[in-house]
This record gives C-alpha cells, structure tokens and sequence, in this order.
C-alpha cells in the first residue's frame, strides 16, 4: 500500500539529492517512525469493526492505538503536546480502559462523519 510505501520503501539517492535540507530531514524522520509503527492493511473494506479485527492478532490482547489514515489531526493544546499523546495520556488516566477520541458535531453535520453514542461523555479538560 501507499502509506506502508512511504513508511518502508528507500527513497532512491537520486530521488534523495534532489530535496531541500527540510525535506530530506522530514524524509529520514518518515524512516525512523517505520521503524516505531506497524502499519496494517485491510484489504477489504469492510467496516471500522472489521479493520480492527484485522490487527486481533498482531495486538495479542494488548492495547493499541488505531490511526485512521486519511484523517488529520490538529492540537490546539496550551501544552503543545500532540493529538496522539493526549489520548495516550486519557487511556493512562482512565485507568487503561478502552478509550476513543471523539468530537462534536452539529446534527446538520452527521452525515459528513461517522456517529458514536456513548453512555458516558467526559470531556477532561486536559484535552484539547
């Protein structure tokens, strides 16, 4: 896939020489978060529950982080602590219980993104 490519594949030295000195830093960051993350593909799209499932074993029964790929995520946090850090940190505080990140959204907007119903909402205010 695409995003496994950007991850893992070698830019070529070729390909390499012709960025700038900010791109070739960005390009070596990419290699080593690869290095940290691992990426996997469902190959049939047949749902959120069913991509989940798809890493059941790769998981074996720990905690993960599930990374939508074609969202994109911006903190506002006085903190400057990223988006993924701060979920991190609420599964940490809630004692390591399942936790989503989710966000409000007006009810003439519910078409444009998937719907949770939760029975219980906190909004902790370390969360931005």
């Amino acid at each position: 896939s695409a995003i496994r490519a950007l991850f893992h594949n070698k830019l070529s030295a070729q390909n390499f020489s012709k960025l700038g000195p900010s791109q070739k830093a960005f390009a070596k960051r990419l290699k080593m978060l690869g290095l940290k993350v691992k990426i996997i593909v469902q190959d049939k799209q047949e749902g959120m529950g069913h991509a989940v499932l798809c890493a059941k074993e790769f998981c074996n029964d720990e905690p993960f982080l599930l990374v939508i790929a074609h969202h994109l995520m911006k903190s506002t946090c006085e903190k400057k602590r990223n988006c993924f850090e701060q979920l991190l940190n609420a599964f940490d505080d809630a004692g390591g219980v399942d936790t989503i990140a989710v966000r409000r959204v007006s009810s003439e907007c519910v078409s444009k993104y998937g719907v949770a119903r939760c029975s219980t909402y906190l909004e902790p205010p370390n969360l931005k």
